[in-house]
């Protein structure tokens, strides 16, 4: 990796860290999303398109200044983002029994994070069958994680990394009034 130019990390960070920290200060998730984006796409266009070189190095620097202000909130604030102690841990939520035809269902919510989780037993016939270059075993527990990207209120792609990346599910409005 080519490395930047240490005149444009100190440009960035003295026109973006103060704006940039306080969008990351932001409670909600979706509004903080929004602000940090709003706080990168401005400083961004504020760059001529005829230095897409120090745009691209300006990205790179973006990146790791919100690393920063999440290492300064923690180390010299001592508060994680959301405004939460290191000790203080959000009231969780659950209703078990929620889909039928199941060995077992359960909705839970921590924060703004939410889970549907089924489970169903098998037989060791069930079993899934892993083949190496060592040789072959059976592995008896599997575990499949999907969060599309429609469950965080984005219309793009199911492939690549963003459709892993962890953020705000919606469940309907019928399953908090069980």
């Amino acid at each position: 990796m080519k490395s930047v130019d240490p005149a444009i990390v100190r440009e960035v960070e003295s026109k973006t860290y103060e704006s940039l920290a306080a969008a990351m200060r932001i409670k909600d998730k979706l509004a903080n999303y929004q602000q940090v984006d709003d706080v990168i796409d401005g400083y961004l266009a504020s760059i001529p398109e005829e230095e897409a070189e120090k745009k691209a190095a300006a990205k790179t620097v973006l990146k790791d200044l919100k690393e920063k202000v999440l290492r300064d909130e923690v180390l010299e604030r001592g508060v994680r983002l959301d405004g939460r102690a290191f000790d203080e841990i959000r009231p969780i939520w659950t209703l078990v029994g929620v889909i039928p035809r199941t060995h077992g269902s359960a909705i839970f919510t921590r924060g703004e994070t939410q889970a549907l989780v089924t489970t169903t037993l098998g037989t060791s016939d069930d079993q899934q069958k892993i083949e190496t270059v060592d040789g072959e075993f059976y592995k008896r527990f599997m575990l499949h994680y999907n969060f599309p990207p429609f469950s965080w209120a984005k219309s793009h792609s199911c492939a690549g990394p963003a459709a892993a990346r962890s953020a705000t599910a919606r469940w309907p409005s019928a399953l908090s009034r069980r």
